[in-house]
């Protein structure tokens, strides 16, 4: 019985002292780490694809190949893109000269028209003048002829009764010749004050006639304005499909550009299977380039390890490849959500046949040091991430720039 008491007793020292020794264990160390094996590297992979249809004339690089950023991956045939660029610069060229020549047609008839408007307006403005100064002669000869007219009345008087008086031999010879020559003279005067007057109406009429001339041809010069109105319109319509067309070579252009594939980022090629004459459409990934000198952890934490989880605590990886190996890294950020609420069909807790799961939320942590060449990290492994807790002065959100917040 004293032994049995005697083995109890050491087995409940033991017991004791192994509490004590997990208690001072659990508050100088457990307690101030937080840990999980539901950890992964990660890295912002760049998913390649075309931009345009197309058959793959040639690839240069093969899975696992490294490249740089800006470096050849693959080439689509451009023949039919090429064809397109030349049968659109074709149509510009086409369109351009086009374009001059209507340029060259509007000038014309502008200056036509000009020229012929003032023209017309200079030859009525001359015509009108000239009608206004043989106006004012018909009138100043018409005064003249009906002074003469009185005269000629009183001559043709005087004239009558010296022709009497002269047969009655009442007046000498020479008397009756002056009066006679008088009234002769003046009758003459009238007679060609007449035909003056008579010549100035009729170039009166034909200046009427170059006056309804005038306005003819003013009126044809200015309806010529229609003419000019149709070549503008056909010019701006050449414009609007010259722009067009610019536009399409432009896209054009670009098109073929896009049969050289480069490099988005700098990294290790993976999952490509591309051969030689494969059919390729746009946005149909093709190739992934993994940027292994950018990878970052993703450790996902239950949700009730995240209340002391703060930016900027310190973590230790320990990598299942390389068991012997431990990385030092630093917490950058907390995701805004659990990974289930992000995935591609999340849960529905209000469809009534809900179950309490503890969740978990991924903690976005950097390595602090440059990764060993001889050591490198693949994408998608497993780790063991623990992080110090005890520096709580960091914030648990960051800002638009990357910078914490409290």
């Amino acid at each position: 019985n004293e032994r049995a008491k005697r083995g109890t007793k050491i087995i409940l020292g033991v017991v004791i002292f192994i509490g004590i020794l997990f208690l001072f264990y659990w508050f100088f160390y457990l307690k101030n780490y937080v840990s999980t094996d539901d950890a992964y590297v990660m890295a912002d992979n760049s998913y390649v694809s075309t931009r345009i249809p197309g058959t793959i004339e040639k690839v240069y690089v093969k899975n696992d190949d490294y490249v740089k950023q800006g470096d050849l991956l693959f080439v689509l045939d451009p023949a039919i893109y090429e064809t397109k660029v030349k049968q659109l610069k074709k149509k510009l060229e086409s369109i351009n000269s086009k374009i001059k020549s209507a340029r060259l047609e509007l000038n014309i008839l502008k200056h036509n028209l000009n020229k012929n408007v003032e023209k017309a307006q200079n030859d009525l403005r001359l015509v009108r003048v000239e009608k206004k100064k043989i106006i004012y002669e018909i009138k100043s000869l018409k005064a003249q002829k009906d002074v003469l007219a009185q005269d000629l009345r009183l001559a043709t008087i005087q004239y009558k009764r010296y022709k009497t008086l002269y047969k009655r031999h009442s007046v000498s010879k020479e008397k009756f010749d002056e009066v006679e020559t008088s009234y002769y003279k003046l009758l003459s005067q009238i007679n060609s004050l007449d035909y003056k007057i008579k010549s100035l109406n009729l170039m009166t009429e034909e200046l009427e006639e170059k006056i309804k001339n005038a306005h003819i041809l003013k009126s044809i010069a200015t309806k010529n304005k229609e003419k000019i109105l149709s070549a503008e319109e056909n010019l701006k319509s050449l414009i609007g499909e010259r722009d067009y067309l610019k536009e399409a070579l432009k896209e054009a252009e670009l098109n073929l550009s896009y049969c050289w594939v480069r490099a988005p980022i700098s990294g290790y090629i993976a999952g490509s299977k591309l051969q030689k004459g494969n059919r390729v459409m746009p946005a149909q990934p093709l190739m992934v380039i993994v940027p292994l000198d950018q990878v970052y952890i993703e450790a996902n934490f239950k949700e009730t390890q995240l209340k002391d989880i703060r930016i900027g605590q310190k973590a230790e990886i320990k990598v299942d490849m390389y068991p012997k190996e431990v990385f030092k890294g630093r917490v950058v950020g907390i995701r805004a959500g659990t990974g289930q609420v992000f995935s591609l069909l999340p849960p529905e807790n209000a469809s009534g046949n809900w179950i309490k799961v503890v969740q978990r939320v991924p903690v976005k942590i950097e390595l602090e040091e440059q990764i060993p060449r001889e050591y490198p990290l693949r994408i998608g492994t497993s780790l063991e991430v623990k992080i110090d807790i005890r520096d709580k002065t960091g914030s648990v959100l960051r800002t638009r720039h990357g910078n914490t917040k409290k």
